[in-house]
């Protein structure tokens, strides 16, 4: 171990420096990882190819069959989605035209079911306050401005007539905020 003070005991005990190289090497591997995990199993990966000489219209292109891809699985999954609230829809009419079980609205599946928008919306109930508790609040705010507004006035006049003594006066100093450390 370098001695101490010296720039490679820093470099060597440095906390922070560890901290960004570690991070960097997980996340370019993640990068490296996923990229290659896509150019295998995606059937867009044909359309990606890597130029040293336009590498920014080389990620252009990576980035667009990344999003074709992503289009594409979307698609898919809708198509497949749709396909099975379909089946369901089937199997309850089925059973309903067959009087097996309810369906729908009523149940079916035991309460599981393609669920028809027929029914409106219930609004929320409001209820009603019971109790004068909010004119009483209003009440006692009132009162509270009206005196501080009576002691600003007597305190107003105090000062005009000179009665005011020195105990009155407060002195507002204003303390700098602290800095925010960084990092570094």
């Amino acid at each position: 171990m370098p001695p101490p003070n010296t720039f490679a005991h820093t470099i060597l005990t440095s906390r922070v420096l560890h901290f960004y190289v570690s991070m960097g090497i997980l996340i370019t591997l993640a990068a490296t990882v996923s990229i290659r995990n896509f150019l295998a199993t995606s059937p867009f990966a044909a359309n990606v190819r890597w130029e040293w000489l336009h590498p920014y219209e080389s990620t252009q292109l990576f980035l667009v069959a990344v999003r074709e891809h992503t289009e594409d699985q979307s698609r898919r999954v809708a198509e497949m989605r749709r396909r099975k609230v379909e089946d369901v829809e089937l199997r309850g009419e089925y059973r309903k035209a067959h009087g097996l079980e309810k369906t729908g609205n009523e149940g079916g599946f035991g309460g599981w079911g393609v669920k028809k928008s027929g029914r409106e919306p219930v609004a929320p109930v409001v209820q009603e306050s019971k109790g004068d508790w909010v004119e009483e609040q209003i009440r006692r705010a009132e009162e509270e401005a009206a005196a501080l507004v009576e002691g600003a006035e007597r305190e107003k006049a105090a000062v005009e007539k000179g009665e005011a003594g020195p105990e009155t006066v407060v002195a507002v100093v204003e303390t700098p905020a602290k800095e925010k450390k960084g990092w570094w």
